[in-house]
């Protein structure tokens, strides 16, 4: 069992290493193809003008003396942009959709191979019921440190492929930020706790979901479905019915349903992150008292994974 949990862990790492790796080679290979581009282009207007304008192409000769005279060689960007331009690389969009299957399935699958086996009732003979059910959930929920740490190595790359704050002006990142009064030294650790926050929320429905199913695959996948149906229904049903319902707020306006979109934590929206914050929070805190209510009856759950 624990070598099994060892190997999805690791599978688990590795996906998101490559992610990682992916994200810093790209940025990599797109700053020395703008810094090489600049190269080429400085030499040939330079060194070989007549050669790449014609003498009677005025727009070619009034470009290059124009990129010779006023050009500058492409900087790195200050590293909140180069941290953002690393999180958002579209292969990185991705895990947006995956997260949720990898954390669930890594969090809860030993205690769906307990269920589902039968072991459970072995190990129920050793411990209380209601003890087993805190300890499995408690060792659970150090899986939704892994989007955070991912997050922090982007970071870490950004000040290291930045050189610090970076060699252009740091101000137009923090401007960004200052138009909302957003303290980013707030912004930054309150982000890292939505992960969190959400990713006990993907672990509460893993949990939930692998009470009645007899196979434990079944669970998995009727788990990430039932995630995709509750972000539906938060978005469309909280976000644009009951809105538009009681409050006038008219279908297309993007902004109240942005605030129950399980996606918003991948793109932040700077200016209401308290709030989205706030709907994290509750998001976990409604999961974890179904855990409890679906986890309460120890006979039902014994009855219902009887072999």
């Amino acid at each position: 069992m624990k070598r099994k949990i060892n190997v999805l862990l690791l599978i688990v790492v590795f996906i998101y290493l490559g992610f990682y790796v992916n994200a810093v080679v790209v940025n990599i290979k797109e700053y020395n193809f703008s810094v090489n581009s600049y190269k080429i282009t400085m030499n040939n207007c330079s060194n070989h003008i007549d050669k790449v304008c014609k003498s009677d192409d005025a727009s070619c000769i009034d470009f290059c003396k124009n990129f010779v005279n006023n050009a500058n060689e492409p900087k790195r960007y200050d590293f909140v942009r180069t941290f953002f331009d690393l999180f958002y690389q579209s292969e990185n969009l991705i895990l947006q959709n995956i997260s949720p299957l990898l954390i669930g399935v890594v969090a809860v699958w030993p205690f769906i191979c307990d269920l589902k086996s039968g072991n459970i009732k072995n190990k129920l003979t050793r411990i209380n019921y209601k003890k087993y059910m805190i300890k499995n959930w408690l060792s659970s929920l150090k899986y939704t440190l892994i989007i955070p740490v991912f997050i922090t190595l982007l970071f870490v790359s950004a000040l290291i492929l930045s050189r610090g704050v970076g060699t252009q002006s740091i101000s137009e990142s923090f401007k960004f930020f200052t138009k909302y009064n957003v303290n980013l030294f707030v912004f930054i650790p309150t982000w890292l706790l939505c992960f969190i926050f959400q990713g006990i929320f993907w672990i509460n429905l893993f949990f939930i979901c692998a009470k009645r199913s007899k196979n434990s695959i079944i669970s998995i996948i009727v788990s990430y479905l039932t995630y995709f149906g509750c972000g539906l229904f938060s978005e469309v049903v909280f976000g644009i019915l009951i809105p538009a319902l009681f409050f006038k707020v008219s279908f297309k306006n993007p902004i109240i349903s942005n605030y129950f979109s399980f996606y918003t934590i991948w793109a932040y929206d700077v200016k209401h992150y308290l709030l989205i914050f706030l709907y994290q929070i509750l998001l976990c805190l409604i999961s974890t008292l179904l855990l409890y209510k679906t986890y309460k009856n120890k006979e039902e759950v014994l009855v219902l994974n009887e072999i």
